[in-house]
């Protein structure tokens, strides 16, 4: 009991610490748009911060976050997909909103209707390339829509943009996924399956199932659900241990590598998809290998095997520590609780401030090493939300953002 207390502790001093970072910084913190940035990271950070510590400056902070969010840079283009973008463009930050109104901090429905057909013709037109990204996008712009209140318009819409998706899908023989798309030439990527969580066909799995349990509209998703699911389990590394899914393969040649930990790609990303197709067709199969996945990658607490070198969300400790947590609640698995833990030190020694870098090693960049961060897919929020999930007793859907 102790020990349990001590942890809570440690990791309630690293709360404060990281709110301090953010306040103290905040009107320095760029301005932009997108859900996974800087200002819509700061935000559910304070937020979530109010909500577990009742702080009533925590909440005037907050309505500071909120013009930050909405003064950001709203104005988009769709010659420049980045703006338009669930990651860091306006639909992102339409979702900000529909999540605050939900909460009941904003009021923004109205302002918001004009973004449904901006997601639509983002959609079209990243569709049309060959793009089903889910964070940079058709699949953001159709998440964002299955995010919404369902009404009659909003159901359709969803249809449409379903149906467009199986038409562009491989779909052989019980085979069904999305080609890859390659960003550097901008084209698919042909007969590959990515496996990544952040731009691949499971996050698409990820969406269809929740558009599942929307309505009885979208009943017939089942089968393709399944499909897709078991594309992706007969992916599963035959010659390669040290992970049980690598970060992309052709359905034809099954190529196979080992991938780090993390939510972006690997095993943990392919085990959430999988959970949450289970979940909400009811599939047990799918279910148990999504435990089976959580438990393998449970067992690798080296940082240096796991290939783990900063602090956030994405592809780091944080990340780690948020993604056991989370199901070692589904499970009770103590095998996650402890792998929890692990990364929860590993996170909070990491993002200790240093003389360069006030949010500490939260970031790592391939080029320029490590950087401050203040979002919340690599920065500090993102660390202080998956921080607040270890010791608040209310679960929120923040992380909604991120396919869980």
């Amino acid at each position: 009991m102790k020990n349990i207390d001590n942890k809570r502790e440690m990791i309630t001093d690293s709360i404060h610490h990281i709110y301090k970072v953010i306040t103290n910084s905040l009107k320095y913190i760029n301005k932009d748009s997108g859900a996974l940035l800087n200002s819509s990271g700061c935000c559910l950070f304070l937020y979530h911060y109010y909500k577990c510590f009742g702080d009533e400056e925590a909440k005037k902070l907050l309505n500071e976050a909120l013009k930050i969010v909405l003064e950001g840079e709203m104005k988009y283009s769709y010659d420049k997909p980045s703006s338009v973008s669930f990651c860091s463009g306006i639909i992102g930050t339409g979702w900000i909103t529909m999540y605050l109104n939900k909460e009941g901090v904003t009021d923004f429905d109205d302002e918001m209707s004009d973004l449904d057909d901006i997601a639509v013709n983002f959609f079209n037109q990243s569709l049309n390339k060959g793009n089903y990204d889910f964070l940079h996008g058709a699949g953001g712009a159709l998440f964002y829509m299955a995010s919404k209140k369902m009404n009659e318009k909003v159901i359709t819409y969803i249809k449409e943009m379903v149906n467009s998706l199986l038409n562009v899908a491989v779909n052989e023989n019980e085979v069904f996924f999305w080609e890859a798309f390659d960003f550097e030439t901008e084209k698919k990527q042909n007969r590959v399956l990515n496996l990544g969580l952040s731009h691949g066909t499971p996050a698409l799995l990820v969406i269809f199932s929740k558009i599942y349990t929307l309505s009885e509209d979208f009943a017939y998703l089942k089968e393709t659900i399944e499909n897709c699911a078991n594309t992706i389990i007969r992916a599963k590394n035959v010659k390669v241990k040290e992970s049980m899914y690598s970060y992309s393969t052709n359905i034809d040649t099954k190529t196979e590598e080992c991938t780090r930990l993390g939510w972006c790609y690997g095993d943990l990303g392919v085990g959430i998809s999988l959970w949450q197709a289970g979940v909400s067709i009811n599939n047990s199969l799918f279910v148990n290998h999504a435990v089976e996945i959580f438990e393998s990658a449970s067992l690798r607490t080296n940082v240096k095997e796991a290939q783990v070198k900063d602090g956030a969300l994405c592809h780091g400790a944080a990340g780690l520590a948020y993604i056991f947590h989370k199901y070692y609640l589904e499970t009770k698995s103590d095998k996650l609780l402890i792998a929890s833990d692990y990364w929860v030190d590993v996170a909070m020694d990491l993002i200790k401030p240093s003389s360069k870098l006030l949010t500490g090693k939260t970031r790592w960049h391939s080029v320029n090493g490590y950087l401050d961060s203040f979002s919340l897919l690599e920065g500090i929020s993102g660390v202080g939300l998956s921080f607040l999930s270890r010791i608040s007793s209310e679960r929120s859907e923040w992380d909604n953002c991120l396919l869980m």
